[in-house]
C-alpha cells in the first residue's frame, strides 16, 4: 500500500555520515508501521561508487527476517 515506503530521492548527494544514519531512520520508521514488525537491527553498511548497500534484520511476530536494500547517493 501507499502507507509503507521511504523517500530517499533526497539523499542523493548528500555527505555518507549524513545518509548512513538517516538511511537506518527511514528504513525503521518505515518498517515499524506494519504491526507485525516488532523492530528492527543489526544494521551494516557497506558504500560503493554512488552506492549504499544496507542489511538489517527485522524482527517480526514470526520470526527474523534478514533484509536488504540499496539506494543511490
Amino acid at each position: 500500500s501507499w502507507n509503507y515506503g521511504i523517500e530517499i530521492e533526497d539523499l542523493f548527494g548528500q555527505p555518507i555520515s549524513f545518509v548512513l544514519p538517516e538511511l537506518k531512520r527511514r528504513i525503521t520508521e518505515a518498517l515499524l508501521q506494519d504491526t507485525r514488525i516488532t523492530g528492527v537491527d543489526n544494521f551494516s553498511f557497506k558504500t560503493t561508487k554512488g552506492k549504499v548497500h544496507a542489511t538489517f534484520t527485522v524482527i517480526t511476530i514470526y520470526g527474523d527476517v534478514e533484509a536488504e536494500k540499496v539506494v543511490n547517493v
